[in-house]
This record gives structure tokens, sequence and C-alpha cells, in this order.
């Protein structure tokens, strides 16, 4: 008896998004559902509205995972552990009421925490390998072309579903990335 197993590598890429929901995030959502690509959603719980909701929920209703972002974007270097606490616990209640659980993963804002919250927070703290700048630049060229030139094999990436201008680039950067061979996960995939 012989037993012959193959293996195929996977490339892997997790998209993350930070500081929605908002009015874009839609857009990056479709993207995502059309081209058969997974994300991570980092919300804000100041964000996270009567209209914003919905957007939540399809998210997690497409198998994409939801992480706490805390509440108003919080530096964590400059809080107390009670108020950086706080936020996550506040964020959490709105995530819970939206997807029916809380989330086990968060992103500090600005990737900025320390050693004492890192120790003191029960969840995952997760940072990226890349970052778009798609803050700083607002321009849709440049972030596709960053995460097409930069991104490799378990890397993380930093967007914000905030802005139109990344919104617009997320099904050019998922049939670029898809071309290449990578497959789209969540973080807790990767």
């Amino acid at each position: 008896f012989k037993c012959i197993m193959k293996v195929k590598k996977t490339k892997l890429i997790a998209l993350t998004f930070d500081d929605g929901p908002s009015i874009y995030t839609p857009i990056v959502l479709d993207a995502l559902e059309k081209n058969d690509a997974k994300a991570t959603f980092f919300v804000l719980g100041s964000r996270i509205t009567d209209k914003t909701e919905k957007y939540i929920k399809r998210a997690e209703e497409l198998g994409f995972e939801i992480g706490n972002h805390t509440y108003s974007h919080l530096r964590m270097s400059t809080s107390s552990l009670d108020k950086i606490q706080s936020e996550i616990v506040k964020t959490d209640k709105k995530i819970q009421s939206v997807i029916g659980k809380p989330t086990s993963i968060m992103r500090p804002p600005y990737g900025d925490f320390t050693v004492e919250a890192q120790k003191n927070i029960d969840k995952a703290l997760v940072l990226w390998n890349v970052d778009t700048l798609d803050w700083k630049y607002l321009n849709t060229s440049h972030v596709v072309n960053h995460v097409l030139t930069n991104a490799k094999d378990g890397d993380i990436v930093l967007m914000h579903d905030i802005y139109k201008s990344t919104a617009n680039a997320v099904e050019t950067i998922i049939k670029g990335l898809q071309k290449k061979g990578y497959k789209l996960v969540t973080v807790s995939e990767l």
C-alpha cells in the first residue's frame, strides 16, 4: 500500500479595511463578492449607525471578518487602560448587536499601542505589512499600483473603506492579485 499526497501551495493575502463602515463600504463589498474574495473590516464603533450597520451585517453574511478598531479611533499609547478597554467594549457591544457575536481581533488605530494594553486586551492585535497610504494620496491608481507592486504571499494590506478612491481601487486590486495566483482571505484565515 502506497499513499501519495500532493500539496498545492496557495499564495494568500489578506486585504483589510479600517475606519468604516461608510457610504463607500458597499462598493468594496460588491467587488469582493463579485470576485469571490474575502477581506477583514476593522470597524469604528462611532461609525456603526442605523444607516451603516447593514454593511457590517452583509460583510458577516458573505463570510468576511469583522474586527474592532476602538470606538473613536483612540490613540492607545496616550490613553489610560480603562479608556482603551471601555472603547473596545463599547464597540464590541455595537458589533454584537449587529452580527450576534463580539470580535476576536482588533487593530490598534495608527498601529499604536503599549505593552500594558496588549497584555490586557483579550483579542489578537492585528497590524499590517503593506500600507497603501490611501488616506494621504486619495488616488485610485496609487492604491492599485502600490498593492500590486508590493504585496506578497502572507501579507496583510492596510486600506480604508471611508475613501471613494480606495473603494474604486478594490476590484482592480482583487483581479490583479488573483491573476498573480493569490487567494484573498480574512486575517484569521491567513
